[in-house]
């Protein structure tokens, strides 16, 4: 198969999740990045400086693509509890594989984890800002968000995963608790397994 001479570096961002979700950071390498886009090392070269510079533009773009650009979306919807279940169907969105390997590689490099930490920071607030309108104090609000947000990262590290429809169980259980009643966009469907 021909090679091609050049990919976007979104191509190359994809790709990088892709691999990191399936085989970890270890495995997340230029030779691997490029035989797998069928490109040459000189695409790579174009996009980005060195490994530590794509690994660097790849956490940006995960916390772009999987945090803030999330809730640019959930903004647009009308209530605040139409955004809280927007958000939330969001986050049982997004690619199991990858929030996995985040935290695997955080775990093992303290740039990734501030990284980490400032998406959780990032999440939180959101629903906190979310549930402040939904709750009566604002105090509840905020523990009922870092409640929600660590079901959420909890329920994708047990073994087996508590995804799809078990884990909109769990949540409906959790909102039945916390007073609230959500609408069918907090839905999982689609949720990777």
């Amino acid at each position: 198969m021909p090679v091609k001479q050049r990919n976007s570096k979104r191509d190359l961002l994809e790709k990088g999740m892709e691999i990191l979700a399936a085989q970890g950071i270890e495995r997340l390498t230029i030779d691997a990045l490029c035989s797998a886009l069928k490109v040459t090392k000189g695409s790579f070269y174009h996009h980005f400086p060195s490994l530590k510079g794509f690994r660097k533009a790849l956490l940006e773009f995960w916390m772009e693509e999987n945090t803030e650009g999330k809730k640019v979306l959930a903004d647009q919807c009308g209530t605040p509890l139409e955004q809280y279940a927007q958000i939330l169907g969001h986050a049982a969105s997004l690619p199991h594989g990858q929030e996995k390997a985040m935290r695997a590689w955080a775990m093992q490099d303290p740039q990734v984890a501030e990284y980490q930490a400032r998406v959780d920071k990032s999440r939180e607030e959101y629903l906190a800002g979310r549930l402040s309108e939904l709750l009566p104090d604002p105090t509840q609000a905020r523990m009922a968000a870092r409640i929600v947000l660590s079901a959420m990262i909890g329920s994708r590290h047990m073994f087996p995963p508590v995804l799809g429809s078990m884990r909109e169980e769990m949540l409906a259980d959790l909102h039945a608790f916390m007073g609230i009643t959500l609408p069918p966009a907090a839905k999982t469907k689609g949720e990777e397994q």
